[in-house]
């Protein structure tokens, strides 16, 4: 941002202008994100509660991430070789 904004400094108008517009995008996609996309993920998965959908299945993600979990409890089973080498 800093970067672009710097350009607001310079003699040519069009730099001046391209910096401007440039400095005002950035800052407004990084409130958008830290802020505003949030709080919409919080609606959506409110909007989801309310009509009965399934928000997460926990044994889904695990399976993806192929991490062993018990399917009755959706509790993750414990690791016994933490100190193995995970490249091995």
């Amino acid at each position: 941002m800093a970067g672009f904004g710097s350009l607001v400094t310079s003699n040519l108008k069009p730099f001046q202008q391209f910096g401007a517009v440039t400095f005002y995008a950035i800052a407004f996609a990084l409130l958008a994100s830290v802020l505003v996309l949030p709080s919409m993920l919080v609606l959506w998965d409110r909007w989801h509660r309310r009509r009965g959908d399934a928000t997460l299945d926990v044994a889904a993600v695990h399976r993806a991430m192929e991490t062993p979990v018990d399917e009755e409890t959706a509790v993750v089973a414990p690791v016994s070789d933490v100190g193995a080498d995970p490249f091995a």
